[in-house]
């Protein structure tokens, strides 16, 4: 929660992650994922983490909290980093519901497939993220997969967040949506620089899917899809990308933006309180 100009916004992070990675720790992988203040507001408290418990998850719901009182972020998802991290994501999220959204690992690729998507109904996600790059898959080469991921998540309302921006072309997501309007599907990054018209495209396109701020400059952007009647305030949702990018700047750029007060609290927990109590 902060206070800025005498109104306070609740913060509600459409796009954390969170990985085994950092209680190992190892700093070589760390360096490449989180920028240098996380890095260095872990290590100054590591003696605090190592002192919390012998539990391995209990000491990652300490440092996942850590990171979002000192960016004052009131509610997050946990998004899986690798496949490894998911069942930790499933552990963390039950230890702190009032703060966490648990989030699955679904690889369009992955021969165990039909596998992994029912363990997302056993472990009872809120929601699962793609990722095209990691995983080396496009929207259109792996089309039916997709597919399948996304009825499958409008069936058991669970939110598919993906990353967009380069790799895959965002406008190939257009037939697929279209085939599953329960879907709740969140682009990531808005497409990032180099796609962000197509992800505009997609939600022009498609009501059931959502633009996600975290890593995209493009602000001119964001007013051009406030302000389109085909979609609006209520379809963009604040993110972070924690612990890659620096939340300050995800959360100035929100403040900046030429809207109202009650715009901004829409964009910064409103919207994804919203898409949660629909699932």
């Amino acid at each position: 929660m902060i206070l800025y100009e005498g109104e306070v916004y609740r913060l509600w992070d459409a796009h954390a992650h969170f990985s085994n990675i950092v209680a190992r720790p190892l700093k070589f992988l760390l360096k490449k994922l989180a920028i240098y203040e996380i890095m260095d507001l872990i290590y100054a408290n590591w003696k605090r983490f190592k002192r919390i418990s012998e539990d391995r998850t209990e000491k990652n719901v300490f440092l996942f909290k850590l990171i979002m009182d000192f960016y004052h972020i009131d509610r997050a998802v946990n998004l899986p980093v690798f496949k490894l991290d998911r069942k930790l994501s499933y552990r963390m999220n039950k230890m702190m519901p009032d703060k966490m959204f648990g989030f699955g690992y679904i690889d369009p690729t992955s021969r165990k497939l039909e596998g992994d998507l029912q363990e997302l109904v056993e472990s009872d996600v809120d929601g699962i993220k793609i990722h095209p790059d990691i995983m080396g898959f496009t929207f259109k080469k792996y089309e039916s997969e997709i597919l399948k991921i996304c009825e499958f998540c409008g069936e058991n309302r669970i939110i598919i967040l993906s990353h967009t921006g380069d790799h895959s072309e965002v406008k190939n997501l257009i037939p697929i949506l279209k085939k599953c309007d329960e879907t709740r599907f969140i682009m990531g990054h808005s497409g990032l620089q180099p796609q962000i018209d197509q992800a505009l495209d997609v939600a022009r396109e498609c009501p059931n899917s959502y633009l996600e701020t975290s890593g995209n400059p493009y602000t001119y952007k964001f007013m051009e899809a406030i302000n389109d009647p085909n979609i609006g305030v209520e379809r963009i949702l604040f993110g972070t990308d924690i612990p890659s990018l620096q939340p300050r700047v995800e959360i100035q750029k929100i403040l900046a933006l030429p809207i109202s007060e009650n715009e901004k609290s829409l964009i910064f927990s409103g919207n994804f309180e919203n898409l949660l109590k629909v699932l």
